[in-house]
């Protein structure tokens, strides 16, 4: 059961939209509801300052999962007291969708609250025998109107949690940032493969070979930095170059550029450690010590903070020309969000985005408006595409599933920006597959690259360049297309992006069959399983559909079968090598 109860809190709304039991805080009031597109929207309204609290319950049904924007590891459907999340601008966001074993959404809602501060519990209730969601606005005002949008039950989760998407995207009164063209092509990030050993003549090495593997960008991790070694972030703070590592750190990246890269560098800017020469003149910016990272963390609700942040930020694109920034450690702000402020804002979510707005404006006035800001889960929110233009999947090294599941995730909510995986590294001592799973798994992001280059064996590299040459055919199709995946509590052991002309790229991770559509005119099949074998479902007869071409890889792009004019019908048994690639084109 809750910690804390919550029965006496709340009046119970009479109207059941879509049969959802609404309460709200007895001192706030229903003002309206009314459809806006495929959503339901209630307003509320406050009616004192404090906490304003919704709450929603549904009956259980066949409830096998409940996706949020934060799921990580946890997808099933858990008990109330175990689930919980302070929603910002900078940490997951408020939404959810509970759906059930054929994937069929019970519940889909949005709080539009995307940026101020929200707690989140949700879960089974032992007591109601229902599925409930808690959401407190933590800092309302007398007056404030607070909306929460409802998707209608019964469809694909997918498309509910679509609808609450763009329902947030009509919130964002800022427009998302720019995406430069090179956001879209394959990365090199040095974190797996170098970790903090990072220098030049190393990187400028690696960068040659990514060069010629087609990749168009160098992202330079952790470790560039001066005090940049060990686990912990003590030395954080002053963000110029290690010069034993980067004698010259303009004229490294100039050459990295010479070689085809444009370069993009790691940076965490609210970490302040003692180690830093300047912690002393800018200690009282960050009086909060986070003792696993062995470093301060600079509070943004100080304006003379929220300058600094900015000035570290561009200094790095001025003083060194690089194309843009990973920006790391945002969420680490959220160590704020129960402190009294100090500062000119009070709550933790505002305050970063005052920060990331001044940030934008700053680089644009340098003439970069063009620069590329990677942020990663779990900073979701769709509030924040207008200050960051790569959402990136959360840290999983070697951990294809997880890479999978989370760029789903990401992709799911993320309202203009680009989602890149996780850094990509595997055993290079293991047989060719172990590479190609890595890559398969990921291809619905842009894929980054942490293994090393200079030294991968020759099978790996015939591997890792031709399912790179795949994805870069349809890479339109596998970013942008519309996307279906099979159930989040399983990881999704399907996906499927269809393109406007009837490309479709299919992603098989799990048993099952892959369903052949009349209108598809070309299937890309991705065979992410340890079967040697997809099977493709034609339905009863293939009449319609005339006849196929189908060519067969294995990982490598060695040419496993390639026939034209064949007539399948039914369920089709595909011979396709584990972690292969089959190409189906109608003739």
């Amino acid at each position: 059961m809750l910690q804390e109860s919550v029965a006496d809190q709340v009046t119970v709304w009479s109207e059941r939209p879509y049969g959802i039991r609404l309460a709200v805080t007895e001192s706030a009031a229903v003002v309206g509801i009314r459809d806006d597109g495929p959503v339901r929207v209630v307003e509320f309204e406050a009616g004192a300052d404090g906490p304003l609290l919704v709450t929603l319950q549904v009956p259980l049904a066949d409830a096998v999962g409940f996706w949020n924007a934060n799921s990580r590891y946890h997808r099933t459907v858990l008990p109330d007291w175990m689930c919980k999340d302070v929603t910002s601008l900078v940490n997951s966001a408020p939404v959810g969708c509970l759906y059930d074993n054929a994937g069929r959404s019970l519940l889909a809602f949005g709080l539009g609250e995307l940026v101020e501060e929200v707690r989140m519990r949700f879960g089974v209730s032992e007591e109601e025998k229902a599925f409930v969601v808690h959401l407190t606005l933590l800092r309302a005002t007398a007056g404030q109107r607070v909306r929460l949008a409802l998707a209608a039950p019964g469809g694909d989760y997918t498309g509910a949690i679509g609808s609450v998407r763009g329902w947030f995207g009509d919130l964002v009164e800022v427009p998302s940032m720019p995406v430069p063209r090179f956001a879209t092509e394959p990365v090199y990030s040095t974190w797996y493969s170098f970790g903090q050993d990072v220098d030049a003549a190393g990187l400028e090495e690696e960068g040659a070979h990514a060069a010629a593997l087609g990749l168009k960008s160098l992202f330079v991790d952790d470790g560039w930095q001066r005090y940049g070694h060990g686990r912990g972030y003590a030395g954080c703070g002053d963000w110029v170059p290690d010069e034993d590592k980067f004698p010259d750190f303009r004229a490294h990246v100039e050459r990295l550029h010479a070689l085809g890269l444009k370069v993009v560098l790691w940076v965490a800017p609210l970490l302040l450690g003692p180690k830093a020469d300047c912690f002393d003149e800018l200690a009282h910016l960050a009086p909060e010590f986070k003792g696993v990272l062995a470093t301060n963390v600079v509070d943004p609700r100080l304006p003379e903070a929220r300058r600094f942040l900015v000035e570290a930020c561009v200094r790095l694109v001025r003083d060194y020309g690089v194309d843009g920034l990973k920006i790391d450690f945002l969420d680490e702000a959220m160590v704020y969000k129960a402190a009294p402020s100090t500062g000119d804002i009070a709550d933790v979510g505002v305050a970063m985005q005052a920060w990331m707005g001044d940030l934008v404006t700053a680089l644009a006035d340098l003439g970069r408006p063009d620069a590329l800001i990677e942020f990663r889960q779990p900073y979701v929110s769709p509030s924040i595409a207008p200050y960051g233009n790569v959402l990136r999947a959360n840290d999983c090294p070697a951990d294809a599933i997880s890479n999978r599941a989370s760029i789903v995730d990401a992709r799911l909510l993320a309202e203009g920006r680009v989602v890149h995986s996780d850094m990509m590294m595997w055993d290079p001592s293991g047989e060719r597959h172990v590479a190609s799973r890595q890559l398969l798994n990921a291809f619905f992001g842009v894929p980054q690259i942490s293994v090393r280059l200079a030294s991968l064996p020759e099978p790996h590299r015939r591997v890792l360049e031709f399912v790179l040459a795949q994805w870069e055919s349809v890479k339109s199709v596998a970013l942008r297309g519309e996307l279906r995946a099979g159930l989040p509590v399983e990881n999704y052991p399907w996906i499927s992006a269809r393109g406007d002309e009837g490309v479709r790229v299919v992603g098989v991770y799990g048993a099952g069959s892959v369903p052949v559509g009349a209108d598809d005119t070309e299937l890309l099949l991705l065979n992410g399983t340890a079967q040697d074998h997809l099977v493709l479902d034609f339905g009863w007869t293939s009449t319609g559909l005339g006849t196929l071409d189908i060519q067969v890889f294995g990982p490598d792009g060695t040419t496993v079968r390639d026939g034209a004019g064949i007539r399948p019908s039914g369920l089709f048994r595909l011979p396709v090598p584990r972690c292969g690639i089959a190409r189906v084109r109608r003739s």
